[in-house]
């Protein structure tokens, strides 16, 4: 699938779409090991039956309202410089729908 209007280089290039997976990040780790994933590739599914959040936390969604979704981005850092992304991340998301909404 293609997303369209995009305003990245290459964050969504490659979507992936599904309506019920086991997990986003499991799907992105399947597709490493297959050597079959781009980078900026996005997993997306509206329904997690076993989903995982930051540090192997369990995130659930529920089967109405919910996106859960994992990208994949090839980084030349040290893993320390990037601890905290994910927070900082929902953090910019809270800012931009509060602004939006």
């Amino acid at each position: 699938m293609q997303l369209t209007n995009l305003k990245t280089n290459i964050l969504g290039k490659n979507f992936i779409y599904y309506e019920q997976i086991d997990s986003t990040q499991e799907e992105i780790w399947r597709l490493i090991k297959a050597k079959n994933i781009k980078n900026g590739s996005l997993v997306m599914s509206e329904l997690q039956t076993k989903g995982k959040g930051t540090h192997g936390r369990i995130w659930h969604t529920d089967e109405k309202g919910n996106i859960a979704f994992s990208f994949y981005l090839e980084m030349n850092c040290n893993i320390q410089e990037i601890n905290n992304l994910t927070i900082e991340i929902a953090r910019n998301n809270n800012r931009y729908f509060q602004r939006h909404l």
